[in-house]
Parts: structure tokens; C-alpha cells; sequence
């Protein structure tokens, strides 16, 4: 059943949800409520609705069960750049607090869904859960939309190597260092972004200079090194290739670090904004006898990495920029 021309009257198609990561479950979610608001356009002869993902900030459990909470694959500003990216006209960042999360399914959905968002349809997965103890589910939202003259449409699990996309599984695999199920389950290769900030110059010494990047309160991949596209207003537009090194140092016990050599020239990066898409984990972090052994590893690493780029698929780099 598609939307009605009385329907029209509203103004969004919803995908509510937290969309971390934006992994390929989201991106179907917002291909299905894009179908959604064609047929709405196509009903009442008019401009299709805009999209709408909304989504919660901080994560429900930073609030409910803190020591629960995971960490983030992505920020609140390039999670809503992926939305955007994958059909979202908007992404809105719905603060959670404790009063909100009191909040019944029922208000949910007439407060925020209905007025703050003027959903006339509603795109959500079958395991949805939503309202004060996720007590609202796929089959009250369906009479609360049937009630209201609101179209749902339930999205069916995207599954992929033998189980279902979820955020949790991308962590899972970041955290293990399988770079190609959390890249598959991505539709993208992972990121890792922050502004880069004096280090202890250590690199510089061995002959690899390096930009150390913030990256702040986000899920790191497995110590290790990697292979990665760099992405900086430094670079003029262009991608430029690297290696990283992401872990403790332990040759030199430095402390924990994600330190990006740019193979493709000399750059000054202090204070930017640098992005690395990781396209391929080349080993796992190893303490060194020596220096000397270290930088023949880092020469080894760095030819390592220039030929897997070679290969690398760009068309799973989405830029930052809108």
C-alpha cells in the first residue's frame, strides 16, 4: 500500500534508529524509505518526501547503563555526512537524557515521530525497539501507524557471511583485525579520523615522519599496521597513500598511538583534519630488538602497502565532505 494524497499533507518519510556506523543494514533501511517517498510523490503527483533518519545521542546506554555503553564507530557529525550520503535528506541528532528516556512508546511516536518530525511514513527493521524500556515494538508501531494514517514498511535483516549486519559485529570484527568482514559489512572501508597533533618526533628521527592523529572516543581497530588512503585539506582534493601504525610502540614503549606515514610526498599537517580509509591490515603490532630492525620493517611495510593500494577499490572511500 503506498501513501495517500491526504497522507501528503506530512512532510517526512522517518528512519528512526541509532545508525551507528551506517552499515549496510542502515543503507537498507534508507534505500527502502527512499522507495517510500517516491511512491508518496508518485501518488500525489508531487516532489518526494524528504528522508529523515533520526537518531540518539549520546548512545541510550551512555545514559541507562553506562557501563554498558559501546564506544562509537563513527562521530555525530560523519555519522550524519554517511546519511546524507546514502539518501538521507536530513540526519537529526535527538539528545537521549534520562527524561527522554521515560518517555512512552506511545509519546514517542505521536511527540517525536508525528509532530517534531511530521513522519507520514515510517521505515524501521523487525527487531525495532523504541520508548521507555524498549517496550514499544514492530507490532505496536504498526497499529500506532495504522491509527494515525502513517505508512510502515519493515525492512527485512540484511545477512552477510553467515549473520546479520549489526554495529555490534562491525566492532567485533574491527576489534579482531578482519578488515575485510567489517570493510564487507561497512559497504566502505572503515575510518579513522581526528586533527593531527604534535607526537614525540620519533618517527622523524628514523627517517618516516609521521602524523599523529586525536582521534577521540571512537572504536580503534587491532593494533597492527595498515594500509590506507589519506584524505586532508592539506592534500588539495587529492587521496595520497600511507602507512599506519596503530598501538602501543611497544619497541619503544611510547603509549598508545595512531601514527600515519604519507607516502605520496611531504605535507605540512599540523592541526589539520586527516582521514584514513584502512584498506588493508598488513601485520600485527611486534616489538623490535632494535631501531635498525624496526625501520627495515617500516621499509618492508611501506612497499607492502603501496602495492595493496594499488589494488584497493576506491570506490569504497566515501569523503567527508558533503
Amino acid at each position: 500500500m503506498g501513501l495517500t494524497k491526504a497522507k501528503q499533507a506530512q512532510r517526512s518519510v522517518v528512519v528512526p534508529g541509532n545508525h551507528d556506523g551506517v552499515h549496510r543494514g542502515h543503507q537498507a533501511l534508507l534505500a527502502r524509505a527512499q522507495g517510500l517517498a517516491a511512491e508518496a510523490s508518485q501518488a500525489a503527483g508531487a516532489e518526494p518526501l524528504p528522508v529523515v533518519a533520526l537518531f540518539f545521542q549520546p548512545h541510550p546506554l551512555a545514559v541507562l547503563r553506562p557501563e554498558q555503553a559501546p564506544l562509537a564507530l563513527t562521530t555525530v557529525a560523519r555519522r550524519q555526512q554517511l546519511l546524507r550520503h546514502w539518501g538521507a535528506s536530513d540526519a537529526v541528532a535527538r539528545r537521549f537524557t534520562p527524561a527522554f528516556a521515560k518517555l512512552s512508546a506511545e509519546a514517542f511516536f505521536q511527540d517525536i515521530l508525528r509532530k517534531e518530525l511530521g513522519a507520514c511514513g515510517v521505515v524501521v527493521g523487525a527487531d525495532f525497539r523504541f520508548g521507555a524500556e524498549r517496550r514499544g515494538d514492530v507490532a505496536l508501531l504498526q497499529r500506532l501507524c495504522e491509527h494515525n494514517g502513517v505508512e510502515l514498511a519493515i525492512a527485512p535483516q540484511v545477512q552477510l557471511a553467515g549473520g546479520v549486519v549489526s554495529s555490534t559485529r562491525v566492532r567485533q570484527a574491527l576489534g579482531e583485525g578482519d578488515l575485510a568482514l567489517a570493510t564487507a559489512l561497512l559497504g566502505r572501508y572503515p575510518e579513522l579520523s581526528g586533527k593531527v597533533v604534535p607526537g614525540d618526533q620519533r618517527g622523524r628521527t628514523l627517517g618516516f615522519p609521521t602524523a599523529n592523529l586525536d582521534l577521540g572516543a571512537v572504536v580503534w581497530p587491532a593494533f597492527g599496521v595498515y594500509a590506507a588512503w589519506a584524505a586532508s585539506p592539506a592534500f588539495g582534493g587529492k587521496l595520497q597513500p600511507a602507512v599506519v601504525n596503530i598501538g602501543a610502540r611497544p619497541t619503544f614503549a611510547a603509549g598508545r598511538a595512531c601514527e600515519a606515514h604519507v607516502l605520496g610526498g611531504s605535507f605540512q599537517l599540523y592541526d589539520q583534519m586527516l582521514t584514513l580509509y584502512l584498506c588493508s591490515r598488513l601485520r600485527g603490532e611486534v616489538r623490535f630488538a632494535s631501531a635498525g630492525e624496526l625501520c627495515a620493517q617500516i621499509d618492508r611495510d611501506c612497499a607492502q602497502a603501496a602495492a595493496a593500494l594499488v589494488a584497493a577499490d576506491t570506490g569504497l572511500v566515501v569523503p567527508t565532505a558533503d
